[in-house]
Parts: C-alpha cells; sequence; structure tokens
C-alpha cells in the first residue's frame, strides 16, 4: 500500500435493514480507500447487500458473532496505514474523512478523535470528548502524547466514569499497527474500546479535532447486560491502570475520592432501579445522594492540579 493509505471496515451482523441506506452514503466518501473489508457474523441477506453495492475488491471475512471479536479479525487483516470502522447508521462526511486523514498523516498522529453529532438521544447529550472540548475551549486541532494523554483519560475515568474518552470510532481515524498491536478485549461488553483505550493511551500520540463531521445513532448496548457491581469493577481496572501508569511517571498523589463518588453513583442507581420513583425515595437514598455530591466536591478540588497541568499542555499543542 501507498503511504498515508486508509482502509475502511464495515463489521456488519444481520443488517439488512439498515445496510443499504449507510453503504449508499458511504459511496460519497469510500473511493478514499485502498481497502473496503466488510467483516459480517449474519444469517439473514446483509452480506449479500454488501456484495452488490460495495467495490469489487472488497474483501469479506465471515466471523462468529462477537463485536470486538469480528474487529480484531478484520483488523489483523489490514495492510493500510490508518483505520476506519464504518459502524452501522453511523455517517461522515467525504471532506471531514480527508482533513482526519491528512491531519493524521502530517503529525504522525496513532489516534485522531472527534466529537459527533448525535441522533436519537434527547437535547444536551454528551460524551467525554464533547465536555472536554468545551471545558477546555478547544477550538482548533491540538496534539497530546505520553503522560497528556493518560492525565486526560484519567480525568474522564474519574469524572464521568466509565465512558470512552474515545467515544465512536465511527468519528475517529487510527494508525493500523496500533490496532493490530494491542487488540479490543473481548470481556468488557460493549465497553471493550473504553478497556482499550485506557491500555493504549499511554502509547499513542493523540490528536483532537474539535469539529463535527460525523453522526452517531444512540442505540441500546451489551454493556446493558452488566450489573452495577460488574461495571463498577471495569471502571476499577480502567482507572487503577492509569493511577498505576500516573505513579511510575512520577504523579502519585491520589485519594480514594474517585472511588468513593463512584461507588455512591453506583449504589445509588442500584436503590433507584429496585425502589424507583420519587414518592419512594427512602432516607437511604437521601443519605447515598448528600454522600454523592460531598465526594464529587472533594473529587473536584482534588483534581484541579491535574486539569491545570492539562490546560497548559493542550495550549501548546499543535
Amino acid at each position: 500500500m501507498g503511504p498515508h493509505s486508509l482502509a475502511v471496515i464495515f463489521p456488519t451482523r444481520n443488517n439488512s435493514g439498515q445496510i443499504r441506506d449507510h453503504l449508499i452514503h458511504a459511496r460519497s466518501w469510500i473511493g478514499l480507500a485502498s481497502e473496503v473489508i466488510v467483516v459480517d457474523s449474519s444469517t439473514d441477506d446483509t452480506l449479500e447487500i454488501c456484495r452488490s453495492l460495495l467495490p469489487g475488491h472488497t474483501k469479506i471475512i465471515e466471523h462468529p458473532p462477537g463485536l470486538y471479536a469480528s474487529w480484531n479479525a478484520a483488523i489483523q487483516s489490514v495492510e493500510s496505514e490508518f483505520l476506519y470502522i464504518s459502524t452501522i447508521s453511523d455517517t461522515l462526511d467525504h471532506g471531514f474523512l480527508e482533513r482526519m486523514l491528512d491531519y493524521s498523516s502530517n503529525h504522525s498522529l496513532d489516534m485522531l478523535i472527534s466529537p459527533p453529532r448525535f441522533i436519537g438521544e434527547k437535547e444536551g447529550h454528551l460524551w467525554p470528548i464533547h465536555k472536554f472540548i468545551s471545558k477546555y475551549e478547544i477550538r482548533e486541532f491540538v496534539c497530546i502524547e505520553g503522560i497528556d494523554t493518560v492525565i486526560l483519560n484519567y480525568l474522564s475515568l474519574a469524572k464521568y466514569g466509565l465512558s470512552s474518552l474515545s467515544g465512536s470510532f465511527a468519528s475517529n481515524l487510527v494508525r493500523t499497527k496500533m490496532l493490530q498491536k494491542r487488540q479490543f478485549p473481548n470481556e468488557f461488553g460493549g465497553f471493550g474500546d473504553a478497556m482499550w483505550f485506557s491500555w493504549a493511551c499511554a502509547e499513542m500520540r493523540l490528536g483532537l479535532l474539535p469539529d463535527i463531521g460525523s453522526t452517531f445513532l444512540i442505540h441500546s448496548s451489551a454493556h446493558h447486560q452488566f450489573s452495577h457491581d460488574e461495571l463498577y469493577q471495569c471502571w476499577q481496572k480502567a482507572i487503577g491502570h492509569q493511577m498505576k501508569i500516573l505513579a511510575k511517571l512520577g504523579i502519585k498523589s491520589f485519594s480514594n475520592r474517585s472511588h468513593q463518588y463512584h461507588a455512591c453513583k453506583m449504589n445509588l442507581k442500584q436503590l433507584r432501579a429496585n425502589k424507583p420513583g420519587f414518592s419512594k425515595f427512602t432516607f437511604k437514598k437521601s443519605i447515598e445522594s448528600i454522600r454523592k455530591k460531598y465526594f464529587r466536591l472533594c473529587l473536584n478540588w482534588e483534581l484541579k492540579k491535574l486539569e491545570r497541568r492539562l490546560e497548559k499542555s493542550l495550549s501548546l499543542g499543535y
């Protein structure tokens, strides 16, 4: 493959009702890709529709069901320098993909993250990437690496819980070798991307592009199958890994405030799930809510030093 080449992966599973519209839209930018790959786990006619609408050189990989296992199988077959994962019903503009490829090439990025526009969700829904762009007033492309990417992800996990800073991979571009070197874990359900980013962020040169050139369709996810305890355990693994990396790099002044705050959040969710409704907001829920607010205030104070350091790094980004 030539320099700065691009591969696109379409993961599919019984998407016959949506795949035609998705691929018709993808035709607007698919000419930018030197490799086109479909990784399919369908029992319907999704694959036949893909073959009829995609270029003749499209590579077809049939794989047993499994979200990130399918992604990993397709990623290992990629030869191009950069990789875009086009998830069904999530869209991307041609010009925006060109810009992402230019930034990734010109700045030797391992990953470029951008915030999508949401479809099918109430107004005001935001992911950590949207919140950080707003908080730090990021108005143009910035690049960070090393300890700063770990600080950014630690702040994301400490403030917002197990919600991936990487957002949707349908809004991002990744260097293929990064994903081939470190595969997506399969044991964390819909949070496999969040866990992957936690393991990989210290090794990457990361670009943040504040412009919106993609959409993300809100949908149900495998993480809904997890209990509150299981979600909290996943979060502990992710943030614990960030704390270990930061400690090795000389940042060790962590308390257990983030754990106390998120334990309260999980407890409240469980209490409200067991006894929903305002009229049943028991004394125990009230106490837990007060504890949550207290720990959040303490946590915000504790994070200020890291936030100031990150703000300085982002202001120097290019």
